[in-house]
């Protein structure tokens, strides 16, 4: 069974329903839900991780990163500064009648980073994508 928290000890992280492996490191200032984390990660400071993404064994998630739902990260991927994913192809605040849109007035497009890549710093990937 995988550990429900990091292996190291950091100030100022938000950690809600996350399944970690073993020797994850989180650093301070992140936000993490509802997500799962392979062994021996190593996410950094200023990354938000969102509830249905899923990163996996020995990667390497650099500052300021944004992983939404719909995003998973397979093993031994390096993800830059910086990297933004979108997860809507039409993202909008409101339906066409103007109200709030709710989680069925959109399309949930997943993308796939496959094992060992690397994204850039300063990425935006797009939803619907497979790299490597």
């Amino acid at each position: 069974m995988a550990p429900d928290a990091p292996a190291n000890d950091a100030p100022y992280r938000l950690i809600n329903d996350v399944t970690f492996g073993e020797g994850v490191v989180v650093h301070p200032f992140t936000n993490l839900y509802g997500c799962s984390v392979g062994d021996e990660t190593r996410i950094g400071p200023f990354v938000e991780v969102q509830r249905g993404a899923s990163i996996g064994a020995r990667c390497k998630i650099q500052s300021h990163t944004f992983v939404c739902d719909g995003v998973t990260i397979e093993d031994e991927v390096f993800v830059g500064h910086g990297v933004m994913f979108v997860n809507d192809k039409f993202p909008r605040a409101t339906t066409a009648d103007g109200q709030r849109q709710v989680e069925g007035d959109w399309e949930l497009l997943a993308t796939r980073i496959g094992r060992g890549a690397t994204l850039g710093s300063g990425a935006v990937v797009l939803g619907g994508v497979h790299v490597g």
